[in-house]
């Protein structure tokens, strides 16, 4: 039978699974439009668009041989699904991860339901990121010259660490002809012992202590960004040297 890991757990000890949906779907991208008086159709008032949240659903059964099994099934599965964020895993593609909280849980009693130690039971679960992870993280040094950028079919962030001896260095994100996408200056002298880490996810910068440096950001030619596969991007660095820390993504 398909086998769900929530957190690296097997749920067949627990939970006979015999559908999953939505794993496969590919996310709904919305554009920022508007009507304009005049125009037949609307205008896009941006090229890159918002994507929906995924929406798994996982059904099967929960089958033992008296009633306090069947409770303590439940209960674990309930207990597998509950707080936070989970990693979810299907069997067709275990390299793939989805990042998932639970929406909700129908359970159906099959008859006579009072005495059957079986439940139908079908599990919601929202991935507010719709992108499949790849299980590992990729790491990617790189200098002075265009260094490529190894992508899925998603774009994704990372982290940048700047280090080794540098001033006012800069990371510079470039097409796969060498057009400039974006860049990331810092304000800063960098000795042989220092790095700064720009965290491209959650929009933060710190350094060799863990302490925020959020000061250093040249904000007048610096933007947080996502490497695109659509650019087969290449990135370099200035001054010094510099590391990529990412998770590769699919849709």
């Amino acid at each position: 039978m398909p086998n769900v890991y929530v957190d690296g757990v097997d749920l067949s000890q627990w939970f006979v699974v015999y559908d999953v949906l939505g794993h496969r779907d590919i996310p709904t991208a919305v554009w920022p439009n508007r009507p304009v008086s005049g125009r037949i159709g609307n205008i896009v008032l941006s090229s890159e668009p918002s994507f929906q949240p995924r929406d798994i659903t996982i059904d099967g059964h929960v089958i033992e041989d008296t009633m306090a099994e069947m409770r303590t099934s439940l209960n674990e599965i309930a207990a597998r699904f509950h707080g936070d964020e989970h990693e979810v895993q299907i069997v067709d593609d275990t390299s793939r991860v989805f990042y998932a909280r639970l929406a909700g849980a129908n359970a159906f009693t099959l008859k006579p339901s009072l005495t059957t130690p079986k439940t139908q039971i079908k599990v919601r679960l929202t991935c507010l990121d719709p992108r499949a992870y790849s299980t590992g993280n990729s790491t990617l040094g790189f200098g002075s010259t265009d260094t490529p950028v190894p992508l899925g079919t998603a774009p994704v962030g990372g982290v940048i660490r700047f280090s080794g001896v540098a001033s006012d260095p800069s990371v510079i994100y470039k097409t796969s002809t060498g057009l400039e996408v974006a860049r990331i200056t810092l304000n800063t002298t960098l000795s042989s012992t220092q790095f700064v880490d720009v965290d491209l996810t959650s929009y933060t910068l710190t350094g060799t202590t863990g302490a925020n440096l959020s000061s250093i950001w040249a904000s007048s030619v610096s933007t947080f960004f996502l490497f695109d596969p659509k650019h087969i991007p290449s990135i370099q660095v200035t001054a010094g040297s510099a590391g990529l820390t990412y998770t590769k993504a699919d849709w």
